[in-house]
Protein backbone atom coordinates (compact mmCIF):
# COMPACT_ATOMS: atom_id res chain seq x y z
CA UNK A 1 0.00 0.00 0.00
CA UNK A 2 1.13 3.41 -0.61
CA UNK A 3 1.84 5.87 2.13
CA UNK A 4 3.58 8.89 3.28
CA UNK A 5 7.65 8.54 2.77
CA UNK A 6 8.01 5.78 0.56
CA UNK A 7 10.12 6.34 -1.91
CA UNK A 8 10.39 4.70 -5.87
CA UNK A 9 13.75 4.36 -8.14
CA UNK A 10 13.11 5.18 -11.79
CA UNK A 11 16.80 3.88 -13.44
CA UNK A 12 15.73 5.73 -16.69
CA UNK A 13 15.68 8.73 -15.39
CA UNK A 14 18.30 8.11 -12.62
CA UNK A 15 15.73 9.68 -10.08
CA UNK A 16 13.04 8.69 -7.46
CA UNK A 17 9.78 10.17 -6.40
CA UNK A 18 8.98 10.31 -2.48
CA UNK A 19 5.25 10.09 -1.41
CA UNK A 20 4.44 13.18 0.18
CA UNK A 21 0.72 13.07 0.46
CA UNK A 22 -1.27 10.05 -1.18
CA UNK A 23 -4.68 9.67 -2.06
CA UNK A 24 -5.66 8.50 1.53
CA UNK A 25 -4.05 11.16 3.44
CA UNK A 26 -6.40 14.06 1.29
CA UNK A 27 -9.75 11.63 1.21
CA UNK A 28 -8.67 11.33 -2.70
CA UNK A 29 -8.34 15.36 -3.08
CA UNK A 30 -4.76 15.53 -3.52
CA UNK A 31 -1.22 13.52 -4.43
CA UNK A 32 1.71 15.11 -3.62
CA UNK A 33 5.12 14.06 -4.19
CA UNK A 34 8.88 14.97 -4.29
CA UNK A 35 10.58 13.56 -7.01
CA UNK A 36 13.95 14.19 -8.46
CA UNK A 37 15.46 13.77 -11.91
CA UNK A 38 19.48 13.21 -12.80
CA UNK A 39 19.19 12.91 -16.35
CA UNK A 40 17.25 13.94 -20.30
CA UNK A 41 14.78 12.02 -20.13
CA UNK A 42 13.29 10.01 -23.39
CA UNK A 43 10.79 7.37 -22.01
CA UNK A 44 8.03 9.20 -20.88
CA UNK A 45 5.69 9.44 -24.06
CA UNK A 46 3.53 12.61 -24.19
CA UNK A 47 0.01 11.77 -22.36
CA UNK A 48 -2.88 13.86 -21.04
CA UNK A 49 -4.62 13.64 -17.78
CA UNK A 50 -8.44 13.59 -18.89
CA UNK A 51 -9.43 14.37 -15.09
CA UNK A 52 -6.83 15.90 -13.28
CA UNK A 53 -4.88 19.41 -13.68
CA UNK A 54 -1.23 18.58 -12.46
CA UNK A 55 1.01 21.86 -10.39
CA UNK A 56 4.81 21.84 -10.28
CA UNK A 57 7.48 23.35 -8.16
CA UNK A 58 11.02 23.56 -9.06
CA UNK A 59 13.09 23.03 -5.97
CA UNK A 60 16.49 23.09 -7.20
CA UNK A 61 18.16 22.58 -10.62
CA UNK A 62 16.54 23.07 -13.81
CA UNK A 63 13.51 21.06 -15.15
CA UNK A 64 12.53 20.43 -19.04
CA UNK A 65 9.10 19.62 -19.99
CA UNK A 66 7.33 19.85 -23.89
CA UNK A 67 3.69 21.11 -23.15
CA UNK A 68 1.44 21.16 -26.57
CA UNK A 69 3.92 20.94 -28.62
CA UNK A 70 6.29 23.00 -27.05
CA UNK A 71 9.59 22.98 -25.19
CA UNK A 72 10.32 24.79 -22.03
CA UNK A 73 12.75 25.46 -18.92
CA UNK A 74 11.79 26.41 -15.74
CA UNK A 75 14.55 27.00 -13.06
CA UNK A 76 14.70 26.44 -8.75
CA UNK A 77 11.46 28.89 -7.77
CA UNK A 78 9.85 28.51 -10.59
CA UNK A 79 6.31 27.03 -10.89
CA UNK A 80 4.20 25.84 -13.86
CA UNK A 81 0.74 23.60 -14.39
CA UNK A 82 -0.07 20.87 -16.72
CA UNK A 83 -4.18 21.80 -17.01
CA UNK A 84 -6.05 18.49 -17.64
CA UNK A 85 -6.37 17.37 -21.60
CA UNK A 86 -3.16 19.37 -22.49
CA UNK A 87 -0.57 16.76 -24.17
CA UNK A 88 2.67 17.04 -22.09
CA UNK A 89 5.59 15.04 -20.64
CA UNK A 90 8.71 15.90 -18.61
CA UNK A 91 12.00 16.04 -21.03
CA UNK A 92 14.02 15.53 -17.26
CA UNK A 93 16.94 17.50 -15.66
CA UNK A 94 18.23 20.47 -17.79
CA UNK A 95 22.19 20.74 -17.13
CA UNK A 96 24.46 18.89 -15.41
CA UNK A 97 22.86 18.93 -11.77
CA UNK A 98 19.93 17.17 -10.29
CA UNK A 99 16.33 18.65 -10.29
CA UNK A 100 14.23 18.37 -8.22
CA UNK A 101 10.39 18.99 -7.66
CA UNK A 102 7.37 19.38 -5.98
CA UNK A 103 4.57 17.50 -8.07
CA UNK A 104 1.10 17.90 -7.49
CA UNK A 105 -1.97 15.91 -9.05
CA UNK A 106 -5.53 17.31 -8.22
CA UNK A 107 -7.74 15.15 -7.78
CA UNK A 108 -5.59 12.10 -6.74
CA UNK A 109 -7.94 9.29 -8.52
CA UNK A 110 -5.09 6.05 -8.31
CA UNK A 111 -2.26 7.75 -10.25
CA UNK A 112 -0.12 6.85 -7.36
CA UNK A 113 -0.52 3.14 -8.57
CA UNK A 114 -0.37 4.30 -12.18
CA UNK A 115 3.01 5.81 -11.10
CA UNK A 116 4.25 2.77 -8.77
CA UNK A 117 3.54 0.76 -11.65
CA UNK A 118 5.34 2.56 -14.59
CA UNK A 119 8.46 3.00 -12.31
CA UNK A 120 8.29 -0.60 -11.60
CA UNK A 121 8.22 -2.12 -14.69
CA UNK A 122 11.13 0.34 -16.39
CA UNK A 123 12.90 -0.19 -13.14
CA UNK A 124 12.73 -3.80 -14.08
CA UNK A 125 13.85 -3.37 -17.54
CA UNK A 126 10.36 -3.78 -18.97
CA UNK A 127 10.27 -0.42 -21.29
CA UNK A 128 12.23 -0.15 -24.40
CA UNK A 129 13.64 3.63 -25.36
CA UNK A 130 10.23 6.18 -25.58
CA UNK A 131 8.42 4.36 -22.58
CA UNK A 132 7.27 1.41 -24.47
CA UNK A 133 5.97 -1.84 -23.03
CA UNK A 134 5.18 -4.92 -24.38
CA UNK A 135 1.99 -4.06 -26.33
CA UNK A 136 -0.49 -6.17 -24.30
CA UNK A 137 1.26 -5.00 -21.02
CA UNK A 138 0.30 -1.40 -22.55
CA UNK A 139 -3.20 -2.45 -22.89
CA UNK A 140 -3.58 -3.53 -19.56
CA UNK A 141 -2.23 -0.28 -17.73
CA UNK A 142 -3.64 2.49 -20.00
CA UNK A 143 -7.13 0.78 -19.84
CA UNK A 144 -7.33 0.42 -16.07
CA UNK A 145 -6.02 3.46 -15.41
CA UNK A 146 -7.60 5.74 -18.89
CA UNK A 147 -9.51 7.52 -15.61
CA UNK A 148 -5.65 9.25 -15.15
CA UNK A 149 -3.60 8.85 -17.98
CA UNK A 150 -4.09 8.62 -21.75
CA UNK A 151 -1.71 8.14 -24.27
CA UNK A 152 -2.20 10.96 -27.37
CA UNK A 153 -1.05 8.39 -29.95
CA UNK A 154 -2.64 6.80 -31.68
CA UNK A 155 -6.16 8.37 -31.68
CA UNK A 156 -8.35 7.88 -28.67
CA UNK A 157 -10.81 5.93 -30.98
CA UNK A 158 -7.87 3.85 -31.92
CA UNK A 159 -6.99 3.27 -28.51
CA UNK A 160 -10.18 2.51 -27.43
CA UNK A 161 -10.49 -0.10 -29.83
CA UNK A 162 -7.26 -1.50 -29.49
CA UNK A 163 -6.69 -1.83 -26.10
CA UNK A 164 -10.28 -3.07 -26.02
CA UNK A 165 -9.05 -6.17 -27.40
CA UNK A 166 -6.06 -5.95 -26.13
CA UNK A 167 -6.12 -6.10 -22.45
CA UNK A 168 -8.52 -8.90 -22.24
CA UNK A 169 -5.82 -10.95 -23.96
CA UNK A 170 -3.15 -9.25 -22.03
CA UNK A 171 -4.83 -9.96 -18.25
CA UNK A 172 -5.06 -13.90 -19.42
CA UNK A 173 -1.73 -13.80 -20.16
CA UNK A 174 -0.94 -12.82 -16.65
CA UNK A 175 -0.38 -9.04 -17.70
CA UNK A 176 -1.13 -6.65 -14.79
CA UNK A 177 -2.03 -2.85 -14.35
CA UNK A 178 -1.51 -3.23 -10.49
CA UNK A 179 1.57 -5.56 -9.06
CA UNK A 180 2.09 -6.36 -5.26
CA UNK A 181 5.76 -5.99 -6.16
CA UNK A 182 5.53 -2.10 -6.83
CA UNK A 183 2.52 -1.34 -4.68
CA UNK A 184 1.55 -3.87 -1.88
CA UNK A 185 -1.24 -6.14 -1.25
CA UNK A 186 -4.26 -4.11 -1.32
CA UNK A 187 -6.47 -4.34 -4.48
CA UNK A 188 -7.43 -1.51 -6.78
CA UNK A 189 -10.83 -2.50 -5.89
CA UNK A 190 -10.59 -1.43 -2.55
CA UNK A 191 -10.56 2.37 -3.00
CA UNK A 192 -13.45 4.26 -1.82
CA UNK A 193 -12.34 7.38 -4.16
CA UNK A 194 -14.93 8.51 -6.66
CA UNK A 195 -14.02 8.15 -10.44
CA UNK A 196 -15.74 9.55 -13.13
CA UNK A 197 -17.65 7.19 -15.42
CA UNK A 198 -15.50 6.28 -18.85
CA UNK A 199 -16.81 5.65 -22.39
Amino acid sequence: MTHAGKVISNTKMAGTVKFIKTAADTGGDLLEMEATFNTAVNSIPEHVHPNQDEHIEVLAGMVSIEIDGQERTYFAGESFDFPRNVPHRFLGAAGSEEAKILWQICPAFDSETFIETVYGLEADGKMEGGGILNLCQTAVIYRAFRTECRLTKPSQLVQKLMFGILAPIGRLLGYQARYEKYSGSRAREDMTLTIPSQG
